[in-house]
């Protein structure tokens, strides 16, 4: 974590930081991952939905398999703008996630079907989209049930961490709590008991 902390106050771009995380993806899991199955996930990076990729995505929970989208932006821009608005790099997020989610509702049981056949090639041992599998080795899902999941948009640096925090929760009940946003700053406050 520390050297993410030094990635974050150098102000580093996107590039920087993703190249960072490929190379620890278990940091996302330990930060997003609940502490009673903390062991059992499957990050990955660059995953595909529809004609893109996701920057991070993680598998995780018990019984209904939850997936957690992760687009990672540098923390060389702020999040808000001068005028205390969101910066137009972490709204173009909001706007491919809430397009991912579109494209997964449209396509529902195909997506279903697809994400738990990808988890199963990885638990038997395949290395698919840089995936790290957590120790347990496997999850304790059921391929026949519905899959959740949801978002997170980190990026940027905090200017103003009251507004910020205004913000961030506008655009969460934009989406209907379906995604989380974090500048670079609150994601090093959250996570630094890692």
């Amino acid at each position: 974590m520390e050297a993410l902390k030094n990635l974050v106050q150098n102000r580093s771009n996107e590039q920087a930081i993703q190249r960072y995380l490929k190379d620890n993806l278990h940091l996302l899991a330990k930060a997003y991952v609940h502490s009673a199955i903390q062991h059992e996930y499957i990050v990955f990076s660059e995953f595909p939905v529809e004609q893109g990729r996701i920057d991070f995505v993680i598998f995780t929970d018990r019984s209904r398999m939850e997936i957690i989208f992760i687009e990672v932006k540098g923390a060389d821009f702020a999040y808000l703008t001068n005028t205390n608005t969101t910066s137009n790099t972490i709204r173009a997020c909001h706007e491919q996630m809430l397009d991912r989610f579109s494209f997964i509702e449209r396509n529902y049981e195909l997506f279903r079907r697809n994400v738990h056949a990808i988890r199963q090639r990885v638990e038997n041992g395949e290395q698919i989209y840089n995936s790290l599998l957590g120790e347990n080795n496997f999850l304790h899902v059921d391929s026949n049930k519905e899959i959740k999941y949801r978002g997170i948009v980190i990026g940027g640096y905090t200017t103003n961490e009251i507004i910020e925090s205004q913000k961030r929760h506008q655009l969460e009940q934009e989406s209907n709590r379906k995604i989380q946003f974090e500048s670079w700053d609150s994601f090093i406050r959250k996570n630094e008991i890692l």
